[in-house]
């Protein structure tokens, strides 16, 4: 039987991983960096570029963007270009991502450029996040991992006479973190109403 710490102890999680997967979660955890980040548009120079010519003008963009991100030059263009295909392959849309982004480099759309690194940035960045509140709920009791699965179990398999496994979650969390992050993402789009804390636009 659950004591009332473990159950709060669960809901602490839930609580993180709603708050982590709800649309525009990942803003405020990246604000300061995308504000340093406005000089990207002093450090690189969109212009069309040839289909054959796209890998070295990606590392040129890459490499501006990650120096306007953390001040100064950064290091190699493989360096940054490794650092931002690590970003684009953390988001959801991932190669669909990536894809928009060599299509605006290739017509030298600067907001178009500038708008996918800072969703593939602030993506990561919240993946981050997700995983380091993750490894910690492992490290708890089972009773409180199990109690976390539950809920969010409720959350995603509860419907049309569904029922949601907890084993299920407990043995593929990113996907049900995945999952959840769909559901909420659905939820604000036919809700004509906020819940409290949601992300307001």
């Amino acid at each position: 039987m659950s004591t009332q710490k473990e159950v709060s102890g669960a809901q602490k999680y839930v609580n993180a991983y709603i708050a982590l997967a709800k649309p525009g979660a990942g803003d405020d955890l990246v604000a300061a960096d995308l504000k340093r980040a406005l000089t990207f548009r002093n450090m690189y120079e969109a212009k069309q570029t040839p289909k054959g010519d796209l890998e070295p003008e990606f590392g040129k963009v890459a490499s501006a963007f990650v120096a306007s991100l953390y001040g100064g030059s950064f290091g190699s263009a493989d360096a940054a270009r490794g650092m931002v295909n690590g970003w684009f392959a953390g988001t959801p849309e991932g190669q669909t991502a990536l894809r928009r982004l060599y299509n605006a480099i290739e017509k030298g759309r600067i907001v178009a450029i500038e708008y996918e690194l800072q969703n593939a940035y602030t993506s990561a960045i919240r993946s981050t996040k997700l995983q380091s509140v993750a490894a910690d709920e492992n490290n708890q009791p089972d009773d409180v991992r199990m109690g976390v699965a539950q809920v969010l179990a409720a959350q995603l398999g509860d419907v049309n006479g569904y029922k949601g496994s907890p084993v299920s979650v407990l043995g593929n969390k990113s996907a049900a973190l995945g999952g959840l992050e769909q559901r909420l993402a659905i939820a604000e789009s036919v809700s004509t109403t906020h819940g409290e804390g949601a992300a307001h636009h």
